[in-house]
């Protein structure tokens, strides 16, 4: 007798499991000597370039400041987002869970190690995304179409949208500036937080 296939969810990190971007804002203020405050991370902007406009620097300097900020303990401690670890323990109760994430570079290494302390033995699988290449647009809903996800959670619209042409439907994840003021493709729903999504997949 063959065993009924669970379905799959795909689930971003930052930002929808750990808070990257308070831990950019604190990085910032401490060591480029700003004083942002949670409000001032929270503004309308577009996806791309989001920081960078906050900051109000050049694209070169923005760029060389996040990347201090990912190789930094900072990136590698992120906090977690309130109630996901409830959430995502009870999810995979009836879900295979799957990690897709566009992080890149020594992440590589130190993404497995942060999900097993906080979510040991939860994800099937870890998907490292090229968002960062040529192909980013496409990336994501490529490679949640080639791993069969029936779901995608993720903090980006584009993603979200991207995916749900490919027939996955899409959980939008947070109250963000960069994912306020969007258009939205019919198969993606928003939740602004786990409890949320915990009432749309249980």
């Amino acid at each position: 007798m063959q065993l009924k296939k669970r379905p799959i969810i795909a689930i971003d990190v930052d930002d929808v499991i750990g808070s990257e971007n308070e831990a950019i804002r604190q990085f910032i203020n401490l060591n480029y000597g700003s004083n942002h405050t949670k409000e001032d991370y929270l503004v309308d902007g577009k996806y791309w370039g989001y920081w960078e406009s906050i900051w109000n620097v050049s694209k070169d300097e923005a760029e060389q400041r996040f990347n201090t900020f990912l190789n930094s303990s900072q990136k590698d401690n992120l906090e977690i987002i309130d109630g996901a670890v409830t959430a995502i323990e009870r999810l995979k109760e009836n879900y295979d869970l799957v990690i897709v994430t566009s992080r890149f570079g020594r992440q590589l290494k130190t993404t497995k190690p942060w999900l097993d302390k906080h979510f040991p033995k939860t994800f099937k699988q870890i998907a490292f995304v090229g968002t960062w290449s040529k192909d980013k647009e496409v990336a994501k809903a490529r490679i949640c179409k080639e791993i069969g996800a029936d779901f995608l959670i993720d903090d980006n619209a584009e993603h979200c949208n991207l995916a749900a042409k490919e027939g996955v439907k899409c959980l939008l994840f947070g109250d963000y500036g960069w994912n306020r003021n969007v258009k939205l493709h019919k198969n993606v729903l928003r939740v602004s937080n786990w409890n949320e999504v915990l009432h749309v997949l249980k």
